[in-house]
């Protein structure tokens, strides 16, 4: 995922949250560890395929929520600990 596609994805969320759209309970539940694991995978996965809108919107809405809660709304924040963290390898499958 390129920082273009990291900024369209926070700039989504935030269209949708000035719109009025409250995240879905599922994404506004999630705790720091599984925001953070959520959007690795979107991240990964949107290097491969081109996501659907379900998931593309998922993914901002992921993408917003950590921003916000991890990284005080700094964009450059996020994108230094996404840079950092798409070095590690993705985790094991459960059951592997």
């Amino acid at each position: 995922m390129t920082a273009t596609k990291l900024l369209a994805g926070a700039l989504l969320g935030l269209a949708a949250c000035a719109a009025g759209a409250a995240a879905p309970p599922t994404v506004a539940r999630m705790d720091s560890a599984a925001l953070r694991k959520h959007y690795l995978q979107c991240s990964r996965e949107s290097e491969q395929v081109r996501l659907g809108p379900p998931q593309a919107q998922f993914c901002a809405e992921v993408a917003q929520a950590l921003l916000q809660r991890d990284f005080g709304g700094s964009l450059e924040r996020q994108l230094a600990w996404w840079r950092q963290a798409r070095q590690e390898p993705p985790p094991a499958a459960p059951g592997r």
